[in-house]
């Protein structure tokens, strides 16, 4: 989660002391970062970004919070910027953080999160019926988020299996996590089988939480003079603030990407970035 609206006299080590007393009650927190952030009159600001070891112990923090004398400002961060927040905190603590948040996440239960190493927008399900169609699976499972592509395979055998791609990995998380409590629950007699879908890196990259004042034309023009050739196409949501940059091919989209990223190319101030994967 982001929290904002802190203090700005207070200094890093004080915030990360009263966040962490104030948010363990809620989860264990794993880490917490400060980054900055435009607030009212474009004046610097500091947030915190705060990463939980379990997706359902930010999922509690929804009500309104005080701390430090000041209503908190929370809002879920999106996935690309967890990763690379916890990306930086492995290769800063060493590799035994990873080895106790792995035994930490399989002591428990078997949900899921976000953080997973096979973690993606795609969602695998086995055990389907016979002739299961992409209309029945979008009534079964769009109650976890907005579907963008479904693919049945096997249709005539008597078990087909299926991927199904959301628009984001929370609605995965939340899939998988809905299916084991309820195959727990039914003691098991559940033949449905769900896990994470592979991933395959494309040729597209995703930039989400853009600002109002974005677009088509801008990102088209920022990117095409680095990319004349292999740049193709730019496809804007305005109303979800997020684009995809389409390029001719793999190469070319993964630099693209370490140049936005490095602020070779310059994209706004964007807040949530990453590949599109499949």
């Amino acid at each position: 989660i982001y929290v904002s609206n802190l203090p700005s006299s207070r200094t890093e080590g004080f915030l990360r002391d009263g966040l962490t007393n104030f948010l363990k009650k809620f989860g264990k927190v794993v880490h917490i970062m400060f980054e900055a952030e435009s607030g009212p009159n474009f004046v610097e600001q500091r947030r915190a970004l705060v990463i939980f070891q379990r997706l359902t112990d930010a999922d509690k923090l929804k009500d309104v919070h005080h701390l430090f004398g000041l209503r908190l400002k929370i809002r879920f961060a999106s996935h690309t910027a967890v990763t690379e927040a916890y990306t930086t905190y492995l290769t800063t603590n060493g590799q035994e953080c990873l080895s106790s948040q792995d035994a930490a996440s399989t002591s428990g239960s078997s949900v899921v999160d976000a953080l997973a190493n096979r973690a993606s927008r795609t969602l695998y399900v086995g055990g389907l019926e016979r002739r299961t169609t992409d209309d029945s699976l979008r009534s079964r499972f769009s109650c976890f988020g907005h579907i963008l592509e479904t693919e049945v395979k096997n249709w005539e055998s008597p078990s087909p299996f299926a991927f199904i791609q959301f628009a984001d990995i929370h609605s995965v998380v939340c899939a998988i996590n809905a299916h084991v409590q309820t195959a727990h629950s039914s003691s098991g007699k559940s033949k449905l089988k769900m896990n994470w879908g592979r991933t395959i890196v494309s040729n597209k990259i995703w930039i989400g939480e853009l600002p109002s004042s974005c677009s088509a034309d801008y990102l088209r023009e920022k990117i095409r003079v680095s990319f004349t050739d292999t740049f193709n196409e730019v496809i804007y949501d305005p109303r979800h603030r997020e684009a995809l940059l389409l390029f001719s091919n793999n190469d070319s989209a993964q630099r693209a990407f370490s140049m936005i990223k490095t602020k070779q190319v310059y994209v706004f101030l964007w807040r949530s970035f990453g590949f599109l994967y499949s």
